[in-house]
């Protein structure tokens, strides 16, 4: 004999029991009824696997990228699941880990779009074949991408009272400096001498004042 029943998801979950009764043989007897299996279990998993994901850089701020940085997602799965792949900005990525623990990284070639940063996380299937929705949602963390390369306007004068094309020792050379974006650690020299800097964000001046050891002519910068 065999007995057979094809799942409809009303089933509850966890390790299946039976009961198989009303059996007589030739004579009348009447068989005991059996609600133990010797051998054999089944389990019901109708349990769809779901993942916590955390979205950061290896750049010196973690929510920002820019080309050669990797964009990494750290993604806790609820079960042990198999078949993980993860696209990030529609680009495919390293896999790493395995059961509840995995990574996907993206090292940034230059050519990705600029903004928060998209993913998509699918195909990833628990042990009894419970196939988890895709995931493009971080439960943590964004990364912005960010390729553009800062730029300055600069304009340089100095405190002559005769004219400020001109400077003489004493006088002050003073570059003000216009950052297309906020920006940090600039430096500047002024005919190769160290400057006293001031500013930050996309405002900044970077002053010298001449000790007459400068070279004359046209200052360099």
């Amino acid at each position: 004999w065999t007995s057979t029943l094809t799942l409809d998801g009303d089933e509850t979950e966890g390790n299946t029991v039976f009961s198989c009764a009303s059996f007589i043989d030739a004579a009348g007897n009447a068989g005991a009824t059996d609600t133990s299996a010797t051998s054999g279990s089944v389990n019901i998993d109708r349990t769809v696997p779901t993942l916590a994901i955390v979205m950061a850089s290896n750049n010196a701020d973690t929510s920002k990228a820019k080309s050669g940085d990797n964009i990494v997602l750290t993604i806790t799965a609820s079960e042990a699941v198999t078949a993980l792949v993860c696209t990030i900005d529609g680009e495919a990525t390293t896999m790493g880990g395995s059961g509840t623990g995995w990574t996907s990284t993206l090292t940034l070639s230059g050519d990705e779009t600029e903004q928060s940063t998209v993913f998509s996380c699918a195909s990833h299937i628990d042990a009894a074949g419970n196939a988890g929705a895709t995931d493009t949602s971080a439960t943590s963390g964004a990364v912005t991408v960010d390729l553009t390369l800062p730029t300055l306007g600069i304009a340089m004068a100095s405190n002559n009272a005769q004219a400020a094309t001109q400077a003489t020792t004493g006088n002050n050379i003073v570059l003000t400096i216009t950052a297309s974006e906020s920006v940090t650690l600039l430096v500047c020299t002024i005919d190769g001498e160290a400057t006293t800097m001031g500013g930050s964000g996309t405002g900044w001046t970077s002053t010298l004042t001449l000790d007459g050891d400068e070279t004359e002519g046209n200052t360099v910068f």
